[in-house]
């Protein structure tokens, strides 16, 4: 991963922001390389982009700083190996899970009640993933990964490491050099050698060498050859690809063949066997044939999650939620709107004014009382969700109830 350079300042700002409830699968923070858009706008990453996504929210990778743009769908990433996900909020440390928290700027973790079950202590900490969790303790010389009582599995000793997945995680170990593949053990199974290096997903990762992306197995093998400008991860079997910086996007699959000819002024990983791709100017949603299910009619339009996507119109900018029909079943009335989790979205009346969160009928359950100051999807995992709140962050529970609240 990288977040402009991984210069230290950028890190640590990136810590704060995203430990504190700045959540988002995949975002830049502002003066790290890239610029952020607000819930529910998209987030366009252009080549070689990087998105580091610390505390309390999903982690994702892809390489070099970045530029953003605002065309459209909510994480579309234009010319680099974007990456997969952990948890949003929380994350399984084996039985129990837990959640980033800081406190006088160290980061620990505190479990579903509020409670410190590993006190803080560390400069940098990511969720679990896979039982393990990537932190860099204070006074070490870099990061190394815990298990869930908080013992160091993995010693510190990388300049950067993302969380675990799938079995191995992408580690550098000196500024500026190459990436490689640590397994939970810290033996390093697929050498430093990537100038950039995602997530597995799919049992696949996107990387680059000499400027180029391509796709590795979990032992190093080539399965796509690098060769290809731009790549999201694979995601229910697909990749979205570009054969030229400046080309159109298709979908390839796990041999690197097109299944989806390269057509799209941009697209997204499919979720929920759907992918909002730009045709032109607007937006629509094909399937895995490439086939239209939802024609291009919108300015913007969201991954689809539990079934419903935040979409706005060309008419007023207004969010609503539409089926996978295409049919509006909520309507358009939100300044910004994030994806539904655990029966539950994001929204904000007004431009700049504070979040709550409405059902699947539309209702505001959580009256509107949070702030997103700019990385975050709000998003609900395990029953809880980080927001923005009087001067700090906290999460609340799906009642809305502060659970915790930074000090």
């Amino acid at each position: 991963m990288n977040c402009g350079g991984h210069a230290p300042s950028c890190r640590t700002a990136t810590v704060l922001a995203l430990a504190l409830g700045l959540l988002a699968v995949l975002a830049l923070l502002a003066g790290c390389g890239g610029t952020t858009t607000a819930v529910g706008s998209a987030t366009t990453v252009a080549a070689g982009a990087s998105t580091t996504v610390t505390l309390g929210a999903s982690t994702t990778t892809t390489g070099a700083p970045a530029t953003t743009t605002t065309a459209g769908a909510t994480t579309s990433t234009t010319s680099a190996a974007a990456p997969t996900s952990t948890n949003a909020s929380g994350a399984s440390a084996g039985s129990a899970v837990l959640y980033p928290a800081v406190s006088q700027d160290r980061y620990g973790f505190i479990d579903a009640s509020g409670t410190w079950v590993i006190q803080p202590q560390y400069l940098t900490a990511y969720p679990f993933a896979d039982g393990l969790a990537a932190v860099h303790p204070a006074g070490t010389p870099g990061y190394g990964f815990i298990d869930g009582t908080g013992t160091l599995v993995v010693q510190p000793q990388y300049f950067q490491a993302d969380p675990m997945s799938q079995g191995l995680a992408a580690v550098q170990g000196k500024p500026g050099g190459p990436w490689g593949y640590v397994d939970a053990k810290g033996t390093m199974v697929v050498q430093s050698q990537f100038t950039y290096a995602s997530s597995f997903s799919g049992g696949l990762a996107g990387v680059q060498q000499s400027g180029k992306w391509g796709f590795i197995d979990k032992t190093g093998a080539w399965v796509v050859k690098a060769g290809l400008a731009g790549v999201l991860p694979f995601s229910q079997g697909l990749a979205a690809a570009q054969a030229d910086p400046k080309g159109p996007w298709g979908y390839i699959d796990a041999t690197g063949s097109w299944v989806i000819k390269p057509q799209f002024a941009s697209a997204t990983a499919f979720a929920e066997d759907v992918a909002a791709v730009k045709k032109g100017d607007v937006w629509g949603y094909v399937d895995k044939t490439g086939a239209w299910l939802i024609q291009p009619q919108f300015a913007t339009a969201q991954a689809f999650s539990e079934d419903l996507a935040a979409v706005t119109t060309q008419a007023d900018g207004k969010h609503g939620y539409i089926n996978k029909t295409g049919k509006m079943v909520i309507q358009p009335g939100f300044a910004s709107a994030g994806p539904f989790s655990e029966g539950l979205a994001p929204v904000a009346l007004e431009k700049g004014g504070n979040y709550g969160y409405i059902d699947k009928t539309g209702a505001m359950v959580i009256q509107p009382q949070f702030f997103d100051p700019g990385l975050g999807r709000l998003a609900f995992t395990n029953g809880l969700a980080l927001v923005g709140k009087q001067m700090g962050y906290a999460y609340i529970d799906k009642g809305g109830k502060v659970i915790w609240h930074s000090k």
